[in-house]
């Protein structure tokens, strides 16, 4: 008999160590809708205890255990040289096992985002959530619950930085007739640093689709934006500590609070 253990053990495993011996270079992407954001704050209550006590039953349920790190390194996974590299690597360490728990729990899934975009000239996610059941109006892919993107250290220039950021999207109570238009910019891509004010510079050279406001793609007159509240997990949580928010631990509950609240709005009720 495959022996089991709880999900909140099964997605409280450390990462595997990587091997990031090799350099590579790739293009930003970009869109001519995008915006530029202009700013963030801390997501304070996106945090273990809270969520753990938020989500305890179905962290309670158990799941088939098995452990990704040995058939990783066999398969050199952990060695890492790019986007393609890191796509692979996050496919079987993160969104497989929380897939897995999710199909547990809510039958919610993370999958690549060509599945789930809403036109063609928008381009797609590098990965997206879907519910396994709704799909986009008049189109064969599924509404997306959930967008994120994967970005290598030769495009953030960063150190060997390792982490998830996860970014919970609100809309400003100024009307949005009230507001300047705010014009799009080319993408540049800086160095994400460890305290939230020096990310909130590098995320404002970022830009984001205005449709992710305004529900329709390509719509010029959605909602107004507010900075966006954002929470970091590095990629060394759970390396032998009890009680640390891991990266597949953030995936789970960042999908659980999506399927809960599936429109974006000024505010949100507390977590806890």
């Amino acid at each position: 008999m495959a022996p089991t253990c709880t999900i909140l053990k099964y997605l409280s495993r450390p990462n595997p160590r990587l091997q990031n011996r090799f350099s590579s270079s790739g293009t930003l992407t970009a869109n001519d809708k995008w915006i530029p954001i202009e700013g963030v704050r801390p997501w304070v209550d996106f945090a273990y205890d809270i969520l753990c006590a938020r989500y305890e039953s179905s962290l309670r349920m158990t799941i088939t255990r098995f452990d990704h790190c040995c058939l990783i390194a066999n398969a050199h996974l952990d060695e890492v040289a790019g986007e393609d590299t890191i796509e692979a690597l996050a496919t079987v360490n993160n969104f497989m096992p929380v897939s897995n728990a999710l199909h547990a729990t809510s039958k919610g899934y993370y999958g690549k985002g060509s599945k789930f975009f809403r036109q063609q000239s928008d381009g797609s996610p590098d990965w997206g959530l879907g519910d396994g059941a709704s799909k986009n109006d008049g189109l064969t892919t599924f509404r997306n619950f959930c967008s994120g993107n994967i970005k290598s250290s030769s495009k953030w220039n960063s150190d060997d930085l390792w982490e998830l950021v996860v970014i919970r999207i609100t809309t400003s109570e100024d009307d949005v007739e009230d507001q300047p238009p705010r014009s799009s910019r080319g993408v540049q891509h800086r160095r994400l640093l460890s305290d939230t004010s020096n990310l909130s510079t590098a995320l404002s050279a970022m830009s984001i689709d205005h449709s992710a406001y305004s529900g329709q793609s390509g719509s010029s007159s959605g909602m107004n934006p507010a900075p966006l509240e954002i929470a970091r997990i590095p990629w060394a949580a759970g390396s032998g500590k009890n009680n640390e928010m891991t990266i597949n631990l953030g995936l789970f509950f960042v999908a659980q609070l999506a399927f809960e609240e599936r429109s974006i709005s000024s505010s949100y009720p507390p977590l806890s």
